[in-house]
């Protein structure tokens, strides 16, 4: 007679492992060889990753650790990783140099030449990648007049042009710089109360400037300028009163080169407001309107970097509305903080990773490793960071110092070996072995507790370029 399963006996608490098993081994699958979250501690990645001690803000993030399994981590990626020197922790960082090949920072930006190559060529970012990576510079209200400028008036983040005139940002004398709280959400900029002493130091000449332009009809022409050393980067925009054959066009005032012409003619219409983006990013001048690029031109480095933007306007006037500046990031090199690393030859089977906080990232420009020997006889080798390790210990014997290798041992050093073995070593690099995943998405919005009434809230929510 065969058993129906109501006459089966029931095992709730073996029904209950299996499931609490079978879930247990998903979870564990998933974690180390699907995906996995992770909470942003720091901010070497701001402000693309947030992890913000002082405004209590951390990104919450998914890792793919799928896709290198089948293929090897590519350029500009943003990837986790075990830190060489410290392997028991994970890292964040932007992959930006690849095997068998040469990299600098110069000037802010990064170069790379192949093996065999004589000359360095500039690495330039993918759209997608750039749009998530410039900081935006708050110029609401420092806009000034030039000289004979009369008729034009400035509120926020909008320019009333009446009449032949201009207005410049920043002031006479000076120029825009690397300011730490350049591109955060408002409300974590007026939390940041540490700052880097390079912080705002440095000038910076990529920039991008992004309004809407709304001629009146007697206007004869537009002019976004970006300033950059003694250059001056034009981009011109006919008006409604101008020919009808004109169309919008990029000069330069300070370098030998024809300008360039967008391909067929082109006017601002009356009374319609366009979206216009002019900007100057790793010695490409781009004329954006509408959207779609219309004009571009290639330039010469400048090691000059002192910058400055100007709005133009000639005939009746225009309206210049929701007016926005952006600067690139500006990678510190050993120029400018000294210490850094600058250069790396890169060997097979190796990569280099920079933080996106230039000014505050501990990254492969400030990594360094030192050996020790032990009373043993043994050499070990871990991170040297100012501060970090080794330190003193802090119990029976301040004498006696403790060191954590790069495989996340703890070692005791008596006075007498605690002395280095030979210099600092520099230039270090991230193994293939070392990388776990990739950075895909921040999937928690920040909610950011100040009283019991008192909450903010940053819509963090976003693929991540």
């Amino acid at each position: 007679m065969t058993k129906t399963p109501e006459d089966r006996p029931k095992r709730p608490w073996r029904d209950t492992i299996e499931g609490v098993t079978v879930a247990i081994v998903l979870a564990v699958f998933l974690k180390y060889f699907i995906i996995e979250a992770y909470k942003i501690p720091s901010g070497s990645m701001q402000p693309t990753l947030m992890g913000n001690p002082e405004s209590g803000v951390s990104d919450r993030i998914l890792v793919d650790k799928l896709s290198f399994h089948a293929r090897d981590p590519r350029r500009f990626e943003v990837i986790v990783f075990r830190h060489p020197l410290q392997q028991s922790m994970n890292m964040i960082k932007r992959l930006v140099g690849l095997p068998g090949e040469e990299l600098k920072i110069e000037g802010g930006d990064l170069w790379v030449r192949e093996e065999g190559e004589a000359d360095y060529r500039i690495l330039r970012r993918p759209r997608t990648v750039q749009e998530s990576m410039w900081k935006e510079v708050g110029c609401a209200g420092g806009w000034r007049p030039l000289s004979g400028t009369e008729g034009w008036t400035v509120r926020e983040d909008e320019v009333r042009a009446r009449g032949d005139g201009g207005v410049r940002f920043p002031e006479y004398g000076s120029s825009v710089k690397n300011g730490y709280g350049d591109g955060y959400p408002a409300m974590i900029a007026r939390a940041l109360a540490r700052k880097p002493r390079e912080a705002g130091r440095i000038n910076v000449g990529d920039l991008r400037l992004d309004c809407r332009v709304e001629a009146l009809a007697g206007c004869t022409g537009v002019t976004l300028e970006l300033q950059e050393g003694a250059r001056r980067y034009l981009f011109k925009l006919p008006g409604p009163a101008a020919g009808e054959e004109e169309a919008p066009t990029i000069g330069v005032e300070g370098l030998e080169l024809e300008p360039a012409e967008a391909a067929s003619p082109w006017r601002l219409p009356a009374g319609e407001a366009v979206r216009v983006i002019a900007q100057n990013l790793d010695d490409r001048l781009e004329l954006r309107i509408g959207g779609r690029e219309v004009a571009s031109l290639e330039v010469e480095p400048n090691r000059n970097q002192q910058s400055a933007v100007l709005l133009r306007a000639r005939g009746e006037g225009a309206d210049f509305r929701k007016v926005r500046l952006f600067r690139d990031v500006h990678y510190l090199s050993d120029s400018e903080k000294s210490g850094y690393q600058s250069h790396w030859k890169i060997p097979e089977g190796y990569y280099v990773v920079l933080g996106d906080n230039t000014l505050d990232s501990a990254d492969a420009r400030d990594w360094r490793a030192t050996r020790y020997r032990t009373r043993s006889g043994e050499v070990i080798r871990g991170n040297l960071r100012t501060g970090e390790n080794p330190v003193a210990w802090p119990r029976e014997n301040p004498r006696e110092h403790f060191f954590v290798d790069q495989f996340g041992e703890r070692h005791v050093l008596e006075p007498e070996e605690a002395r280095p073995l030979g210099r600092p070593e520099t230039g270090i690099m991230v193994p293939r072995e070392l990388i776990t995943g990739r950075a895909v998405l921040v999937f928690w919005p920040m909610f950011v507790w100040r009283g019991l009434f008192d909450m903010d809230w940053v819509n963090r929510l976003q693929w991540i370029r």
